[in-house]
């Protein structure tokens, strides 16, 4: 080693300096970092969800949780992708090519609405001066917040498939954004003033809101691409037998 004084060199390990006397301090021995266990994370997250979901995700509003919201979100619409392409096998070819834009437009409609979500809870809780949430702790909170909505969605599909004419896919969805909302809320709501709150609803209706406009719009242009298609077809149909 070297003496940080005067530069010469000095046995390693050493006190002081022999030739200036400088004094060293000596450093700390730094201690591993215990290697992170994501199993007993992922198993505590869930035993504290069931518990109190609140606290649960309240105390994971975090940016080391970033990834954990978007795998929220991200098997929420990988799953809804699947069976939006797999569900229409019985179509011939012509229908099948359609099948396919109808579930990568399913795919891009859904990626919007929860950037909407994530985006609008960023911006307007700043804009409201609420709870100040970095973007990746936003994703994290979102994304925790609709955790219930994969199974949801399938728990309802599974009705809808067992009980003719059920349409309660749709329903369970809504309950789970309900839910949702209430645990944005409390994330939001920093403060316990009445003013607090109403701005904490005001930032969930708006990043709701565009959400929705955002769904609605997609939808609506893809039911007028189905038209389309079935229009084209019957038309293609219609003129083979002509013919």
């Amino acid at each position: 080693m070297f003496c940080t004084k005067c530069g010469k060199e000095i046995a390693d390990g050493s006190a002081y300096c022999p030739l200036c006397g400088q004094q060293f301090t000596a450093a700390a021995p730094t201690q591993p970092k215990a290697p992170s266990n994501i199993g007993a994370d992922i198993q505590s997250f869930f035993k504290d969800y069931f518990s109190n979901p609140v606290q649960a995700v309240s105390s994971r509003a975090k940016d080391s949780f970033w990834l954990w919201g978007l795998i929220s979100f991200g098997a929420y619409i990988l799953i809804h992708f699947f069976v939006s392409f797999f569900s229409q096998n019985g179509l011939n070819g012509y229908m099948k090519g359609y099948v396919a834009q109808y579930a990568f437009g399913t795919l891009f409609i859904d990626l919007l609405c929860f950037a909407a979500l994530v985006f609008g809870i960023f911006l307007f809780a700043s804009v409201f001066k609420l709870n100040k949430l970095s973007l990746p702790s936003t994703v994290a909170l979102t994304g925790l917040a609709v955790l219930p909505l994969l199974p949801a969605y399938l728990i309802g599909l599974l009705f809808d498939k067992v009980i003719d004419g059920a349409s309660l896919t749709n329903i369970f969805l809504t309950l789970v954004f309900l839910f949702a909302a209430i645990l944005l809320y409390s994330q939001l709501r920093e403060a316990s003033h009445d003013v607090a709150g109403i701005r904490s609803i005001f930032v969930i209706l708006i990043a709701v809101g565009c959400m929705l406009i955002i769904r609605n719009i997609g939808e609506l242009i893809q039911y007028k691409a189905v038209v389309r298609h079935y229009s084209d077809y019957y038309n293609e149909y219609y003129n083979y037998l002509l013919k």
